[in-house]
């Protein structure tokens, strides 16, 4: 089946170089420089470059990048908004994860801005969120344990979500690679994993060798929690929490079913959801779901009463098997399976909502 929309994948980021060691002297000549730039209290970006390049000619590009982390992780509220920008790419870039925990940031709070407040590579609830007011007012305030975490985890089901349209699955049919999975029915069938098989390395497999795989759009939403369950505890915990891996149309072993929380009005199918609904509950990383109405009996048996999506924010939606669309591309492709007679109404969004719980950061036993 031919896609819309896809969108191509992201750019690599950078990787943060390993620490440099350094003496309290250079910390604190530093730290001497940027007071003596910042003399109207904040630090902007203009500052940080002239701090960075006198002490690069001193000591060098690598050090003098290290010299610069530590004296503005003295103070890191004082930087100017304009500069968090910069910083993220130069000193914070959160070991290259830093665009996508922004982009879903976005998605909590308009206007914002994170910083690795301790230059460290990871999110942490002390880093800082940087907003402004409609004045132009600056308020700094640490993230914060719960709003870490959502970050966390949206961030990982959106990239999940990427690398499902990036490997470009079949749609149809249950199909697997036999080497990890034996399947039992057929469209609506699952996978199991076979024995002696690592759950880890099955779940890497699906996105290795999409050939080996066709699915529907259920099980491919499954396949991605599995994906960004995996990114966040690592392979050790997941390979021990999943040892009974199964993956079909909303069926999954009994971890990952209890950290699926589902919300909205919508579960007998026939509450739709309001705009503003949307907008104040719906956050990247997101399950909802797209119905069509008045589906045809063609429509219904081909598959299209309806798309199970991942929100990305920024009105794009991740679904199997268009990839990465609008709302608007989802639901103009939807009516056109609806029916001819009688009242027809367009497709649209379902008062209905799920994320992955913050209990799953909790069955990551081997951090690091």
């Amino acid at each position: 089946m031919s896609s819309i929309g896809r969108a191509p994948p992201p750019s690599p980021e950078p990787v943060e170089p390993a620490p440099v060691r350094l003496t309290r002297a250079e910390a604190e000549e530093a730290g001497a420089l940027l007071k003596a730039e910042a003399r109207d209290g904040r630090i902007t970006r203009s500052e940080i470059r002239k701090a960075e390049a006198q002490i690069a000619r001193k000591y060098g590009p690598e050090k003098a990048r290290a010299i610069l982390v530590s004296a503005l992780g003295q103070d890191p509220a004082k930087v100017d908004f304009e500069a968090v920008s910069y910083l993220q790419g130069r000193v914070g870039s959160m070991n290259g994860h830093i665009k996508r925990y922004q982009e879903v940031l976005l998605g909590h709070l308009e206007k914002s801005k994170l910083l690795d407040s301790n230059f460290d590579g990871k999110l942490d609830k002390d880093d800082l969120i940087f907003t402004k007011d409609a004045a132009g007012k600056v308020n700094v305030q640490r993230i914060g344990q719960a709003l870490r975490d959502r970050v966390l985890i949206g961030s990982a089901m959106v990239d999940a979500s990427h690398a499902m349209a990036d490997a470009r699955h079949e749609f149809g049919d249950l199909r697997a690679n036999p080497k990890y999975f034996r399947t039992e029915g057929t469209t609506l069938g699952t996978m199991f994993l076979k024995r002696g098989a690592k759950p880890s390395e099955a779940i890497r497999d699906i996105f290795q060798n999409p050939q080996e795989y066709q699915f529907e759009c259920a099980t491919a939403l499954v396949v991605l929690r599995y994906k960004a369950m995996l990114d966040l505890n690592g392979e050790r915990d997941f390979d021990r929490v999943c040892k009974d891996l199964k993956i079909g149309p909303w069926v999954q072993e009994n971890d990952a079913a209890a950290v699926w929380k589902i919300r909205g009005e919508g579960r007998s199918g026939k509450v739709a959801s309001s705009p503003d609904v949307v907008k104040k509950d719906l956050k990247p990383g997101d399950y909802t779901y797209f119905k069509n109405w008045s589906v045809s009996l063609a429509g219904y048996n081909a598959g299209w009463q309806g798309e199970n999506v991942i929100s990305l924010g920024k009105g794009k939606y991740y679904g199997h098997p268009f990839g990465i669309t609008t709302g608007e591309e989802t639901v103009a492709y939807l009516n056109e399976h609806r029916r001819t007679t009688g009242t027809v109404k367009s497709a649209s969004l379902l008062d209905l909502r799920a994320s992955v719980d913050p209990r799953i950061l909790k069955l990551d036993k081997n951090p690091g």
